[in-house]
């Protein structure tokens, strides 16, 4: 499939148009008809942006300077930029304020997993914009300061992957490797972890299905004649026993943020890297909404082993 882009910004309007036979609701303006034309612009697999949209990247935005182009439907030639690449956004973190009790809980956690040697599950709840995220990335700074490395994964709410891919960009960070990483890298990655004995070889085929990949051809047969259930078991214990192998290099930190759009096989997940905290040196934290929870009782009684500690986030004072 061959995708042709064009991004432009600007002042719009939004409105229902039509009849009481048909009515859509649509927007209009020069930058609709600018992103329209850049789309028609645009090659094979290429993205064009709008002068406007390169302007508000600054040093962020990496492309050529296509130059002035008469755009149909405007007076004057514009600008045309093709983007190639976005820098990573670097934003300067404001003071942390407030939530004293929450902080003292999570430097005890930090302090106790050194100790012991084992994890803990934190559940952080509380509606959308209450301060989840600010949190942890403050309980973040705090282990990482303790020698704690961080993985990351998201669930995701839109497109074909709601509710799952969390799992996916997990295994992509325990394995430090880029989102957007092409099959050589992914299948390189894969191998490196095998050789340097973090995972069992008979993971292999696991590993390369949690990385998107083609079994190998040598154990296409084994996998192919496996039913469901091994192979999201296999899935599973791939996932923890990799985080459980890092973990003995150095502490870890897994977070898992918007848990109440997450599906059956995200949760299940999240439950075995739960258990698997009772055994290694990983803190588990997740965040979810009042509304919409799913980490209800039935999925605390699946972890019976694992400590799970619920932080209810209210406004603050």
């Amino acid at each position: 499939l061959k995708v042709h882009i064009g991004v432009a910004s600007g002042q719009v309007v939004a409105s229902s148009t039509g009849s009481a036979e048909h009515t859509e609701y649509t927007v209009t303006g020069d930058s609709v008809n600018l992103a329209a034309r850049l789309t028609d612009l645009a090659s094979p697999d290429e993205t064009l942006a709008s002068a406007s949209v390169q302007r508000a990247l600054g040093g962020r935005f990496k492309g050529a300077d296509l130059g002035a182009r008469m755009i149909a439907g405007l007076p004057e030639p514009v600008t045309v930029y093709r983007l190639e690449d976005i820098a990573e956004e670097r934003i300067e973190q404001k003071p942390f304020v407030g939530r004293r009790r929450e902080l003292q809980l999570c430097e005890a956690a930090i302090s106790r997993c050194l100790a012991r040697g084992t994890g803990e599950t934190f559940i952080f709840r509380g509606e959308a914009g209450i301060g989840k995220s600010r949190l942890l990335e403050e309980f973040e700074r705090l282990a990482a300061k303790q020698g704690f490395d961080t993985h990351t994964g998201l669930v995701l709410d839109f497109g074909t992957a709601k509710g799952q891919d969390a799992v996916g960009a997990l295994v992509r960070s325990l394995l430090a490797i880029a989102a957007n990483s092409g099959k050589e890298t992914r299948r390189e990655a894969a191998e490196r972890v095998l050789a340097d004995g973090l995972l069992a070889t008979d993971r292999r085929v696991f590993l390369h299905d949690l990385l998107d990949l083609e079994p190998p051809e040598a154990l296409r047969d084994l996998y192919d004649g496996m039913n469901n259930t091994a192979r999201v078991q296999g899935r599973q214990a791939t996932v923890a026993e990799l985080a459980e192998a890092l973990s003995r290099h150095r502490p870890i930190v897994v977070k898992i943020e918007d848990l109440h759009w997450a599906d059956a096989n995200v949760l299940e997940h999240i439950a075995h890297l739960a258990r698997t905290t009772a055994k290694c040196r990983m803190l588990l934290l997740l965040t979810t909404r009042l509304a919409g929870d799913q980490l209800t009782e039935a999925w605390r009684r699946s972890i019976p082993d694992a400590e799970v500690e619920t932080l209810d986030l209210g406004p603050m004072a």
